[in-house]
């Protein structure tokens, strides 16, 4: 049986650009959008009770109403925005990190750490005993970082080099491990930022999505590099791991609530407003490189309306 959901909030993702253009196989018409937050309305399977709040990972979530497979579905105390950076945002981090092999002291370098993915890496690898170095996108996201944990903070507008340049100065040896989500020019400074036998996640490429995501060369001595210094590269697809989703995602919602894990959010007025009307504007700001934080939309009219809410949330009391 399906499980049918009132949506009241979904969240953008900076792949919502590959999936609409048919990159992950799938083309239109199609439904859009990859997670979100809502109210059970009915559950032919009889897993959930009437009411009950719900954050799920399901293609179509750019909707009012969604009807999806009940394993697809996580309780929650509340239907909030919260709830769903912890969807595809939160479980990208807390699942990649769970295998990277990190240890206590290592060098962690995140690239884009101030988007909704990013945020999570910075706190999950903080908590593990690492050494967070992140890079970002003006003063505003480096304030946040600041207060997300990150040891030190590198502001790629500073100068067309100002990433390379700083890695080099402290850390000559070169870091651990990169966890890499912008592609392009940024990843082939990341490689060369590599100590022996470090390890770099490949998340995402953001910067190449825009333009249609065409593949990119392989940077000159690529392969001679890693072979000489015993380095790895490593994809990470989220859809690869959906038998993990329940444990880390019920293990994400319980440090958020006692407090131990910070959700950045989006301020919705920066959007210009909010309402099912308005996905399209909110998946061009997240691909403008502006915002801070998961950008969330809420999907129907409530108490919030588009003032927002404050950019760093803690839960509330139940």
């Amino acid at each position: 049986g399906k499980v049918i959901v009132k949506n009241l909030y979904c969240g953008i993702n900076a792949s919502d650009v590959n999936f609409s253009a048919g990159k992950y196989g799938l083309h239109p018409p199609m439904d859009a959008g990859f997670e979100g937050c809502g109210l059970v309305v009915r559950d032919d399977s009889g897993t959930f009770r009437e009411g009950q709040p719900v954050a799920f990972l399901h293609y179509g979530s750019f909707s009012e109403y969604v009807a999806l497979a009940p394993k697809r579905c996580f309780r929650v105390q509340r239907a909030c925005r919260e709830a769903v950076a912890l969807l595809t945002s939160g479980l990208t981090a807390s699942i990649a990190l769970e295998s990277s092999g990190i240890k206590p002291g290592d060098v962690v370098l995140i690239t884009a750490a101030a988007g909704g993915t990013g945020q999570f890496f910075v706190q999950l690898a903080k908590e593990m005993g690492a050494y967070v170095v992140a890079t970002c996108g003006g003063p505003a996201k480096a304030r946040m970082l600041e207060r997300l944990g990150a040891d030190l903070i590198i502001d790629y507008r500073r100068g067309p080099h100002e990433v390379r340049d700083v890695l080099r100065s402290r850390f000559p040896k070169g870091v651990n491990v990169v966890i890499e989500m912008v592609g392009g020019d940024m990843f082939d400074t990341c490689v060369k930022a590599l100590a022996v036998s470090g390890r770099l996640l490949i998340i995402g490429a953001m910067s190449q999505y825009s333009t249609g995501w065409k593949a990119k060369q392989a940077s000159e001595g690529l392969v001679e590099r890693l072979l000489a210094k015993n380095q790895s590269l490593v994809g990470f697809f989220l859809l690869n791991h959906s038998r993990l989703f329940k444990r880390h995602f019920e293990a994400l919602e319980s440090k958020w609530r006692a407090g131990k894990l910070k959700v950045q959010l989006a301020e919705p007025a920066v959007i210009g407003g909010e309402g099912i009307e308005r996905v399209f504007d909110a998946v061009d700001y997240l691909q403008g490189g502006n915002s801070s934080g998961k950008v969330t939309m809420a999907l129907v009219p409530g108490p919030e309306g588009a003032s927002g809410i404050p950019l760093v949330s803690q839960p509330s009391k139940l």
